[in-house]
C-alpha cells in the first residue's frame, strides 16, 4: 500500500481505505478547521457567562481537548472535572460559577452524576451550559431547564472533537479569541505528510509498536488529549500502538495529529473512530449498580507484596491505574513509579481512573495481549452521599467501575491485578517500591 497515495484519496473524500465501517460517518473533523471561525463567533455571540470562573463537567473527548485548548493558552479560570471520586465532586462548589456539561452520548455517567449534584447543590440553570448531540437526555434537560444548549457534530467522535463546540465552548466561556483559538487549515501535503509519519511508524516496530508523547499526560491536558487519540483510536483486534510519556517538542498541530493517528490505524488495518471495549466495560459498570452486586473482595484483590512482586517481576508492557483523586503527592509518586521502571526499559503507561476508562482502558482491553492492567483504589475521605435522583453514591459509582472494568478484564482474558489501599499514604509507600 502506498500511504501518500491513501492520504491524497481520504482528502479528496473517498474513504474506503480506512478499515471498518464507520468512518463514512465520523470524519467531520476534516472540516472543522473551514469552520472554526464562523463557529467562534456563534458560540460568543450565544454564551454570556456571569461569573470568571467556569467548572467543565467531561470525561474523554469531552473533557481532554478543551483542556489541550486551555492549557495551550494558559487558561486558568476553568476547572475540569472528569472524574467520579468522591472527594473531587462534592468539595467542588457549584454556585457562583459558570458551568458547562459535556457528553456527546448524553448519558455519560459520570458527567450526569456531576451535573445532578450540581443542580441539587446550587447550580442556577441559568449559568449552566449543556453541550451535546441532538436528541440525547442532557439535550432534553436543558431545554427544560432552559439553560444554554450547544449542539455538537454528529459526524465527529469524541476524541477527534477539539476543534468542535466541545472543545470550543470552555474556551470561549474563558474568554479566548478567534485569534487565540483558530487553527488554520494546513496544506494538503503537510496533512499526507503526517498521515504518512504515522503509517510508517508503526510498521518501523517488530513488536508492539509505541509512540512518545509530547509530554507527561499525569500532567499536561495536551499529552493527555495526545494518549487518548493514539490508544482509543488503535487500541483492537489485538493490535495497537502503546503511547508513553515523553518530553517530545511538538510543533505538530491538532490536524497533523489528527492525521498522524488516522494513519496509524490504516496501518494497523483498525477502525479509527469506534471504541467497542469501552463499552462493554459500561455495561459491567450498570450491573454491578444495577444488582447491587458485590464482587468477593478477598478473592479479587492482591496484597501490598503480592503487587510489587508482580510489577517489579513483570517484563510485559504494564498499565498502572489510580482510582482516587489526583492531587500532586499521588500524581508525583505515580510518575516517579512510572519513570523508574521505564528507566529499566519497560514500557509503562499510568493514570487515574475512571479517566482512563474512556481513553487507554481500549487498549487495556482490545489491544494487544501482552498489556497487563494493574489497579490501585484508594477510597474516598468525604462522607457518602445519594446522588440526586439515583440510588447509590459517588463511592458507589467508582467502587462498580473499578470493578466492571476489573470483571471486562477478566471475560476477555486479559491479565489485571487490582489492589486496595487504606489511604492515598499507603498507596504512596507502595509506588515508592515499584522500579
Amino acid at each position: 500500500m502506498n500511504p501518500r497515495a491513501v492520504a491524497q484519496r481520504i482528502l479528496a473524500g473517498d474513504l474506503a481505505e480506512i478499515p471498518g465501517s464507520s468512518a463514512s460517518f465520523r470524519c467531520g473533523w476534516l472540516r472543522h478547521p473551514n469552520d472554526l471561525p464562523s463557529l467562534i463567533h456563534e458560540l460568543e455571540a450565544l454564551l454570556q457567562p456571569r461569573h470568571s470562573r467556569t467548572v467543565l463537567l467531561g470525561m474523554g473527548g469531552s473533557a481532554a481537548g478543551a483542556g489541550m485548548l486551555l492549557e495551550t493558552n494558559r487558561v486558568e479560570t476553568v476547572e475540569i472535572v472528569d472524574t467520579s471520586f468522591a472527594d473531587v465532586i462534592q468539595r467542588e462548589t457549584f454556585s457562583d460559577v459558570n458551568v458547562v456539561a459535556s457528553s456527546k452520548s448524553g448519558g455519560t455517567v459520570e458527567t450526569v452524576c456531576a451535573l445532578a449534584y450540581a443542580l441539587d447543590r446550587g447550580l442556577d440553570p441559568r449559568d449552566l451550559t449543556i453541550v451535546t448531540d441532538e436528541g440525547s437526555s442532557l439535550h432534553e434537560l436543558g431545554r427544560s431547564l432552559n439553560s444554554a444548549v450547544v449542539l455538537g457534530d454528529r459526524t465527529t467522535g469524541g476524541r477527534f472533537s477539539a476543534l468542535s463546540v466541545f472543545g470550543l465552548v470552555p474556551a470561549v466561556l474563558a474568554g479566548l479569541s478567534v485569534r487565540q483559538l483558530e487553527e488554520w487549515p494546513i496544506s494538503p501535503e503537510v496533512w499526507c505528510d503526517a498521515f504518512e509519519r504515522g503509517y510508517e511508524s508503526v510498521m518501523s516496530f517488530n513488536e508492539i509498536p509505541t509512540a512518545t508523547l509530547r509530554d507527561d499526560p499525569l500532567t499536561s491536558w495536551a499529552a493527555l488529549w495526545e494518549e487518548q487519540l493514539i490508544a482509543e483510536s488503535t487500541g483492537k483486534n489485538g493490535r495497537g500502538v502503546i503511547p508513553i510519556s515523553g518530553r517530545r517538542n511538538s510543533g505538530e498541530s491538532i490536524q497533523e495529529t489528527h492525521a498522524r493517528v488516522v494513519g496509524m490505524c490504516v496501518s494497523l488495518g483498525v477502525d479509527p473512530f469506534d471504541q467497542p471495549d469501552v463499552e462493554r466495560s459500561k455495561r459491567m459498570t450498570f450491573d454491578i449498580l444495577r444488582d447491587n452486586h458485590q464482587l468477593d473482595v478477598n478473592r479479587e484483590t492482591e496484597s501490598a507484596a503480592e503487587t510489587v512482586d508482580f510489577v517489579n517481576s513483570h517484563s510485559a508492557p504494564i498499565a498502572l491505574e489510580v482510582f482516587g483523586r489526583p492531587e500532586p503527592r499521588l500524581t508525583a509518586a505515580l510518575s516517579s513509579a512510572r519513570d523508574r521502571l521505564q528507566s529499566q526499559g519497560r514500557t509503562v503507561v499510568a493514570g487515574f481512573g475512571p479517566r482512563y476508562l474512556h481513553s487507554t482502558g481500549q487498549l487495556f482491553k482490545g489491544g494487544p495481549e501482552q498489556i497487563s492492567l494493574v489497579q490501585m483504589v484508594v477510597p474516598p475521605e468525604s462522607e457518602r452521599v445519594r446522588i440526586p435522583g439515583r440510588s447509590y453514591s459517588f463511592h458507589d459509582l467508582m467502587d462498580a467501575q473499578w470493578r466492571g472494568d476489573r470483571r471486562a478484564m477478566i471475560d476477555l482474558k486479559r491479565n489485571v491485578r487490582s489492589i486496595e489501599c487504606a489511604s492515598a499514604d499507603d498507596l504512596i509507600a507502595l509506588l515508592s517500591q515499584l522500579g
